[in-house]
């Protein structure tokens, strides 16, 4: 009896032993995978993370980290509470043993923000060394003073999933509900979703979306808004240069009087420079590190992105509206158009100079007779009305503008004011409709083939 008691507290303490050299070691591995987590969400974000420390305990560490943020006057403190495996974990999916449990608080330290409550993550660090981030985002509400309206946004929920490999990254941030209060209306997001994705070796996001179910503000006739928005961004790596998609859906627009939709707009820009691109990337987390003021930040991006700008010239790159597309009525407004950066020949110059002659390129827009007529309808309609309300009218003469008498007003003025939008939208006749062409050439903008803005570079 006593043998087997002996033997039964020799292995007990094998296995504490055992657990305890697992636990150090997953501790000294966990400590590894949370530095390289941290700055591999920080990279996707545009954050810069610093002053990274880490005190280690016996059952568990803390971590703690700044993180600066290019253009925003704030610092963002990370404290991390790390307790390593391999004891297991209860999950959806059961017992789940794990390399470590990281419970996070995330406190931005800000004047425009001051009552932004703390984002607290929780993150489960799998033996693999992948892991899965939930966060908690409070909800927040800032008004400013005089008269200047405010923002904020209700509750908000988000997951964040790092591979293995720690460079397969996928996220996504869910917020209900969102508002803008402008200093007459307020305008109100509903079911907003942002996701990312990211593949390991390449700078940067590889896909984004951004969906919102509900865009809307008063509006005089009803609300004005639009409804089913999804924005789309992706981007492709290729023999040193990039090459990226913007696609964006809307299931339907209303300006209070009407609706319209849906509609989408596809955009491609292709021979982007990538070592440019991954240069300004560094560039700006590096201006992050210095804490400049926020004057002398603003003036710091603007002239590194102005570098951006005449380093991305040299190749020429191409902006391709592919698709734009908007039913009206049954009717469809449509366009394309495509437009270059071309900076080749103008070595020496100015960065106004470069925004002046090296865009060049033409876009043109189709917009059936069908639509204008509409707009011209509703013109009317209006003009009726607000002469009823204002008193314009005298009581006969508003007692004589029945349905069929109002049926002849808005058909006799229909070809004026049609002609009113055509010039006002800058609409030439094109068959039974109408075109719009804008085109872009050494400084100078054409409308219709018209000088609009005049302006030759200076030298």
């Amino acid at each position: 009896m006593k043998k087997t008691a002996a033997v039964g507290v020799a292995v007990l303490l094998g296995m504490v032993a055992i657990l305890g050299a697992a636990s150090y070691w997953l501790g000294i591995r966990a400590r590894q995978t949370y530095e390289t987590l941290l700055r591999q969400i920080g990279r996707d974000a545009g954050f810069v993370v610093t002053n990274l420390r880490f005190q280690s305990g016996l059952l568990s560490s803390t971590a703690v980290a700044t993180i600066a943020v290019p253009g925003l006057p704030a610092d963002i403190s990370v404290v991390s509470h790390i307790r390593p495996g391999p004891l297991p974990e209860i999950t959806r999916l059961g017992f789940m043993p794990g390399m470590a449990m990281v419970t996070t608080r995330l406190t931005v330290s800000s004047p425009a923000l001051a009552s932004f409550k703390p984002v607290t993550a929780h993150t489960m660090v799998y033996l693999a060394g992948n892991s899965v981030t939930n966060l908690n985002i409070p909800a927040y509400k800032r008004i400013v003073p005089h008269g200047g309206g405010g923002f904020g946004w209700g509750p908000a929920t988000g997951k964040i999933v790092v591979g293995a490999d720690q460079g397969t990254v996928n996220g996504n941030i869910d917020c209900p509900l969102a508002q803008l209060e402008g200093s007459k209306n307020p305008v109100s997001l509903s079911q907003v979703t942002f996701s990312w994705m990211r593949q390991p070796g390449v700078p940067g996001l590889d896909e984004s979306s951004l969906s919102i179910g509900r865009i809307s503000r008063p509006g005089p006739a009803g609300p004005v808004g639009i409804q089913g928005l999804q924005i789309n961004l992706s981007k492709q790596h290729q023999a040193g240069d990039v090459a990226a998609r913007f696609a964006m859906h809307v299931r339907m627009v209303s300006d209070g009087n009407s609706s319209y939709g849906p509609g989408q707009l596809l955009v491609q820009i292709s021979k982007l420079d990538s070592a440019s691109l991954a240069g300004f990337q560094r560039s700006t987390q590096m201006l992050a590190r210095q804490h400049l003021p926020a004057n002398r930040m603003s003036a710091a991006l603007l002239a590194r992105t102005a570098g951006l700008l005449r380093a991305l010239a040299r190749k020429a790159p191409e902006l391709e509206i592919t698709r734009f597309g908007l039913k009206v009525d049954g009717s469809e407004v449509a366009g394309k158009g495509k437009f270059v950066l071309d900076g080749t020949d103008i070595s020496g110059s100015g960065y106004q100079d470069l925004l002046l002659r090296a865009v060049n390129g033409t876009a043109e827009l189709l917009v059936p007779r069908a639509v204008v007529a509409d707009v011209a309808t509703d013109e009317i309609h209006r003009r009726l009305d607000t002469y009823r309300t204002q008193g314009t009218l005298t009581p006969d003469e508003v007692s004589r503008l029945t349905p069929p008498r109002v049926a002849r007003i808005v058909h006799n003025a229909l070809p004026a004011y049609m002609a009113q939008i055509a010039s006002r939208w800058h609409l030439a006749s094109a068959g039974a409709d109408y075109m719009l062409t804008v085109a872009i050439h050494q400084g100078q903008l054409l409308i219709n083939g018209q000088p609009e803005i005049s302006g030759q570079a200076t030298h």
